[in-house]
């Protein structure tokens, strides 16, 4: 009787093989379970960055739009009032004078000033190549420092490209020549990220601009060089 007992006991608990089996099952459910989550979390996280780099094409492009749009030039004075545009670069860059609204970035720093020289350019930062936001107020000295203060209006940029209507012919070109005068259109493109199995976000605007240069007649003094592009 009592060896039958010890049998029974013998028989109701598990053996070393069924012990690895079951421990290497369960590592394989385990490991399943972190794959999937895994594979959440690179999803959500992708869906998280395309998220921002729209929002972020859309906040940029739109200071761009705005500040393009107020653009001012009076052809007496192009010291203060050129129109700048650098395509010299693997980037576009244009600097110019534009009668700015309050909200507009960076305002609180010039107060009642609305007519500003703004320049945008881009420049290397931390994680890449970074669209920067440049102002000084219009009246400043050409040599005034306006480094100090940028306003970066989107990171990680691969393009920013700028083409100006051209009068005589009414298409785009890539270049614009004449600094003494507003183009009447301009279209702006670029785009954030990309790699080699994802292509780039790109955002376009066609701008136009809705005021025109003032001839020299209209306000006096004599011409002068136009200051660089900062």
């Amino acid at each position: 009787m009592k060896l039958r007992r010890q049998f029974k006991a013998a028989r109701a608990a598990f053996t070393i093989i069924e012990v690895v089996v079951a421990t290497l099952v369960l590592s394989l459910i385990l490991a399943s379970l972190y794959g999937t989550w895994q594979i959440i979390l690179r999803s959500t996280d992708r869906a998280l960055q395309v998220t921002v780099n729209a929002q972020r094409s859309r906040m940029a492009m739109r200071v761009v739009e705005e500040a393009v749009g107020a653009a001012q030039l009076f052809q007496a004075n192009p010291a203060i009032y050129s129109f700048v545009a650098d395509t010299s670069g693997q980037f576009s860059a244009l600097s110019f004078c534009a009668n700015l609204p309050e909200s507009f970035p960076g305002g609180g720093y010039f107060g009642a000033e609305r007519l500003r020289r703004v320049s945008f350019v881009v420049e290397s930062g931390d994680n890449g190549p970074e669209l920067r936001l440049y102002q000084n107020s219009a009246l400043a000295p050409q040599d005034a420092d306006v480094a100090s203060m940028p306003i970066v209006l989107a990171r990680n940029v691969s393009s920013f490209q700028l083409e100006y209507m051209d009068p005589r012919t009414l298409e785009y070109a890539p270049e614009w020549r004449w600094t003494n005068q507003l183009p009447r259109m301009v279209r702006a493109s670029m785009s954030f990220g990309g790699t080699a199995t994802r292509p780039a976000e790109v955002v376009a605007r066609a701008i136009l601009i809705s005021s025109s240069a003032v001839p020299p007649g209209a306000a006096g003094g004599a011409p002068v060089q136009p200051p660089p592009l900062r």
